[in-house]
């Protein structure tokens, strides 16, 4: 269970990611978007806390990365995709294999960062160890299990301190999956890429 306080939101206005000695540049300067984001036939969720800059405009927003993941429903098979207003998101976020082709969209990966900081040792998760893992295959502050993952324009952060052993930014296991233009921050197995990832842009 999650023992520590609980996920919130930092707007980059008044917090930014703190920078790391080991980073993965941004795998694309381009502003191209991956086809499935002009796809006319898919879902569009919004992430921002009420209040917030990117909490205004048409439809209800999520208060978290993983709220609206949550609403994704079971089986899913059309296009979701989950928009984040800019920010920096400590959570851990949990994609489920029983939940596929969920987008991950940012504003860019210097505006929107999701970071967390679990390690190998200490896990804090709302998830349990039985469905995440133990170690560092469960210490991902985004665990990707749902296949045809799409990830765009979002910074990734293992937000643990140096010489806190094993602190995985992401874990991929599932196939078919992609990163656009995405940066992966952390001082160890920054992505821990356990099956198929298809592309890395």
């Amino acid at each position: 269970t999650h023992t520590g306080p609980g996920p919130h939101f930092q707007p980059l206005l008044h917090q930014t990611a703190h920078a790391r000695p080991r980073t993965s540049p941004p795998t694309t300067a381009r502003a191209a978007i991956h086809p499935s984001m002009a796809q006319p036939h898919r879902r569009v969720l919004r992430v921002a806390p009420p209040g917030s800059a990117g909490g205004s405009g048409d439809g209800e927003a999520f208060p978290t990365v993983q709220a609206a993941v949550d609403a994704v429903p079971l089986g899913n098979r059309e296009r979701t995709v989950i928009r984040l207003a800019p920010g920096v998101y400590r959570e851990p976020v949990y994609v489920p294999k029983t939940k596929n082709f969920i987008t991950l969209a940012g504003a860019s990966a210097e505006a929107t960062v999701i970071s967390w900081d679990n390690t190998a040792t200490r896990i804090k998760h709302a998830q349990t160890s039985r469905v995440i893992g133990t170690g560092t295959f469960g210490c991902g502050t985004v665990i990707v299990e749902g296949e045809d993952f799409i990830a765009e324009n979002i910074t990734f952060q293992n937000s643990a301190p140096q010489g806190s052993g094993q602190a995985v930014a992401v874990r991929v296991t599932a196939d078919k999956c992609a990163f656009y233009g995405c940066r992966f921050l952390g001082w160890q197995v920054r992505i821990f890429l356990h099956l198929q990832v298809r592309s890395l842009h």
